[in-house]
């Protein structure tokens, strides 16, 4: 197992080499925190600190540790649980900024038939846009009331780009933008937009919904066959622990070690090919 373990040390120190010489730089530390910040705004904590964040991530990898280091008692799954459970916080975030983004994407598509609705009985913008305050979206209606509320005192066109800031979602995005250049133009101009608008973005999300329904099968697959060699191994080491004193070595932990990082490397690209692509903010 030496020269296994040899080789494994070395390929690891290559790869690190040809990451620093060909790998962009790193951005700073308060660019990442800012990251962070917003990650947990959108995942609809913005009061959480990153360094609350980060401390909770590594509470929950100490205790997945200690659990998985009191039985079995093998330090390599004792490593993978506390790197399982400091993920599960930011899986966990990531998972609600998810679902906050495809209620947002529903809640603006109903806005926008709603004020293309207004719009078509020859209503002015801001008539369209109080409507919405009153009777829209129950996610959206706290922002076109704050919308309504500022427009008066700081403008059409800020109050708007202020609205598109705290929504940051790409059809907000363009919703807004449109609002802006019908506020130059004229409602007339607005009303065929905000139809192709509506049209295109339900089409989009009828075509989400059905590859979402296939993506949930894939990742359920994924889960399973990741899941299914630890629970069989844990299994076994209830029943007979002798069968498995191999591992108990260190050139057993080396095997263990090995197969974990495959697992979670087919894992990740298990769920990296069935992820679907997500909207990016062009208008920044």
């Amino acid at each position: 197992m030496i020269p296994v373990l040899v080789s494994l040390i070395y390929g690891a120190a290559a790869w690190l080499i040809y990451d620093g010489l060909t790998a962009p730089p790193r951005p700073p530390i308060h660019t990442r925190v800012g990251r962070m910040r917003r990650l947990l705004a959108r995942s609809g904590l913005p009061g959480t600190r990153p360094r609350d964040f980060v401390l909770f991530s590594v509470t929950c990898a100490l205790a997945a540790g200690t659990v998985a280091q009191i039985w079995p008692g093998w330090w390599v799954l004792s490593l993978c649980a506390a790197a399982v459970g400091g993920m599960l916080p930011y899986v966990g975030h990531t998972w609600r900024e998810r679902r906050r983004r495809e209620r947002l994407q529903r809640a603006l598509a109903e806005a926008i038939e709603q004020l293309r609705d207004s719009m078509r009985t020859k209503a002015s913008m801001e008539a369209g846009l109080r409507v919405l305050a009153d009777s829209g979206p129950d996610l959206l209606r706290p922002e076109f009331v704050r919308l309504v509320r500022r427009i008066p005192f700081e403008g059409f066109a800020p109050a708007v780009e202020e609205m598109r800031g705290r929504l940051a979602h790409p059809l907000a995005d363009m919703l807004c933008k449109t609002l802006v250049f019908g506020d130059r133009l004229g409602p007339g101009q607005v009303t065929e937009v905000l139809e192709q608008l509506a049209r295109s973005t339900r089409a989009r999300m009828r075509v989400q919904e059905e590859i979402g329904a296939y993506q949930s099968k894939n990742v359920l697959s994924a889960r399973i066959i990741a899941l299914l060699p630890l629970v069989l191994l844990l299994l076994i080491k209830r029943v007979n622990a002798e069968y498995l004193a191999y591992y108990d070595t260190f050139g057993g932990q080396v095997v263990l070690l090995v197969c974990a990082a495959l697992l979670a490397a087919g894992y990740y690209c298990m769920i990296r090919l069935s992820r679907l692509p997500e909207d990016r903010r062009i208008l920044r």
